[in-house]
């Protein structure tokens, strides 16, 4: 079987030994793909968090932190590039597509190449990233190590591996690199980490983080059940992220969460296009936050220090596409009156966090609630809010309200007003 890479920023897919074409009707969910992951995968919705009732208090404050929260400035930035030697889906292209992002970002990056002949490529990985994590620890201010994958990923044991594709090779498991990049120890809690995975069942990494204040992120190529596109035969995620990259040419910087919409408006082209042609779905990115509720944020290097008067701006969309926006449940402890506060508390968010409310509806135990909102919003609301994934949106309800029609009623009986005839009407 073949893997693609996923990403905390996904990116590439992985171009398998044999990759089997699926009808479109065979895909069963927005970000469905061509071939599924192996059924000892546990099943999870998009995204992977579990479900959460909250309590109105507490999330009202947690949304506000995150409203107000401000990016950190990042002195050292280092980026490690990692690929297997000679694998068959053109990574070693996608590492240098990523190089010259690292390049415009200011950010100082080297490449890892796992070689099929190492006994033990996991260890000589994990040493590096101490080492990198390590360096950075002694500049005692904020810094940011970004990791970036690309080649073959597979589900192994139920978990994540990257494989380079050839029997006998030993692969390296995501869960023992993923404690040197999240854990409290060794990585301390100024150093935030942006994980970008372009392989094949990249968004089984996303599953669950560690609790530290820093903020960690993932940006995947693919859900946990997919597969990537390997550059070797499609566009790959690496590439698609370059691309959203120069639409932000000319700021001074972006987030992650305004890449991430960007990404994601340039998928819904593209599947506007396939669909027209019959073409099987591309699987559309996965983006988590791990941990922490301050944004992350690129700045270009010819850029000098942050400005809240330069905030990164998501570029506008053709006319002639129609924006699409997520669909998703939140579920609140309370009654009607919850309700209302609710609604009244979300006015007053910033606009990169607004939502619409589509629907709500009571419980026995609690109130669920349908929200309309950007990939951006969806981006800075999961930072503390669990939300159930329903569905990507393309333009308004269906459910139009129709107008009450006035029935004209003839006056009989006790329906006649004073003064009124039998014939009245």
């Amino acid at each position: 079987m073949s893997a693609t890479r996923k990403i905390a920023w996904t990116w590439t897919e992985d171009t398998n030994l044999s990759r089997k074409m699926v009808d479109p009707s065979e895909l069963s969910s927005p970000t469905g793909s061509i071939q599924s992951a192996p059924s000892s995968l546990p099943s999870t919705a998009f995204p992977s968090t579990a479900r959460q009732v909250h309590q109105l208090p507490v999330l009202k404050e947690q949304l506000q932190k995150v409203a107000v929260a401000r990016a950190n400035y990042h002195v050292r930035k280092v980026a490690i590039l990692v690929r297997w030697l000679n694998d068959n889906t053109n990574a070693e292209d996608d590492v240098t597509t990523m190089a010259n992002l690292m390049e415009d970002f200011g950010i100082q990056h080297e490449s890892h190449i796992l070689r099929k002949t190492e006994m033990r490529p996991t260890w000589r990985l994990s040493h590096r990233i101490r080492e990198i994590a390590l360096e950075c620890e002694q500049t005692e201010q904020h810094c940011l190590i970004v990791f970036y994958y690309a080649g073959h990923g597979e589900i192994i044991d139920g978990g994540l591996n990257f494989v380079s594709g050839m029997p006998g090779t030993h692969p390296v498991p995501w869960s023992k690199i993923k404690p040197d990049l999240f854990a409290d120890n060794p990585v301390p809690e100024k150093i935030d980490v942006l994980t970008v995975l372009d392989c094949c069942y990249s968004g089984a990494a996303t599953r669950s983080g560690s609790q530290v204040s820093r903020t960690t992120q993932i940006i995947a190529a693919c859900s946990a059940h997919q597969l990537a596109n390997p550059r070797a035969q499609k566009t790959s995620f690496t590439q698609r992220i370059f691309r959203a990259v120069q639409k932000f040419k000319g700021q001074t910087s972006l987030t992650t969460a305004a890449l991430f919409q960007e990404i994601q408006r340039e998928a819904d082209q593209r599947e506007e296009q396939q669909r027209e042609k019959g073409i099987p779905m591309t699987p559309k990115p996965v983006m988590e936050t791990l941990t922490g509720i301050q944004p992350i944020k690129l700045h270009f290097k010819d850029t000098t220090m942050p400005s809240s008067s330069s905030p990164s701006r998501i570029p506008r969309p053709s006319r002639k596409v129609q924006e699409k926006n997520v669909l998703v449940k939140l579920t609140l402890q309370g009654h009607r009156r919850e309700y209302d506060i609710f609604k009244k508390a979300i006015e007053d968010l910033p606009d990169i966090m607004k939502v619409e409310v589509t629907d709500a509806y009571k419980t026995t135990q609690s109130i669920f609630i349908l929200l309309n909102m950007s990939w951006e919003s969806w981006t800075m609301w999961t930072m503390v809010a669990d939300l159930e994934f329903v569905g990507i949106t393309c333009g308004p309800s269906l459910r139009q309200p129709q107008p009450l029609a006035e029935i004209p009623v003839r006056v009989f009986g006790e329906n006649r007003r004073p003064g009124e005839t039998e014939n009245a009407k």
